[in-house]
């Protein structure tokens, strides 16, 4: 079981010693953002609005 970080190109360092003794490798990522700003609000009322909608949903 390991965590994806590290260097870049790091993985497959990781990831050989398992394939080479033929274990399964459990990989840990990070969870998706809950926000992930691809949203452009265009005034005070729209955030607000926004801001609500998301605030009932967690």
């Amino acid at each position: 079981m390991t965590k994806a970080s590290g260097a870049e190109g790091g993985y497959q360092e990781k990831v050989q010693p398992c394939l080479d003794a033929g274990i399964p490798c459990i990989v840990i990522t990070r969870p998706a953002p809950l926000v992930t700003g691809d949203e452009l609000l265009q005034s005070q009322a729209d955030f607000t609005a926004r801001l609500t909608r998301w605030l009932s949903a967690t």
